[in-house]
């Protein structure tokens, strides 16, 4: 079950937010196969953030997503810190620009 989205405010900026717990995932490759489909099927640009993400998983999922995605514009990162796995999706390379 995804989580609220995040408030952001006022800033004036709006990247949509979808929020999971890592937790939803009994097995790594279903936590990988998950982000892997919301990346693929994503028409607009947004954030996917899972939140509790296992150490072990974090990491592998980068390297996972470095290997499988090459046709849509992703930015990824693992805080193994917070334990949150961050994925901002760019469905075309126009949102990839600065």
């Amino acid at each position: 079950m995804a989580l609220p989205p995040h408030d952001l405010g006022t800033t004036g900026s709006y990247t949509p937010e979808i929020r999971h717990s890592a937790a939803e995932f009994s097995r790594e490759s279903e936590f990988h196969s998950h982000i892997l489909t919301a990346i693929t099927s994503s028409e607009h640009h947004r954030e996917l953030i899972y939140i509790n993400a296992i150490p072990l998983w974090g990491g592998n999922v980068v390297r996972f997503l470095n290997e499988a995605v090459e046709t849509r514009p992703v930015r990824k990162h693992y805080n193994p810190s917070t334990h949150v796995f961050w994925v901002r999706v760019m469905p075309v390379e126009l949102h990839d620009c600065h």
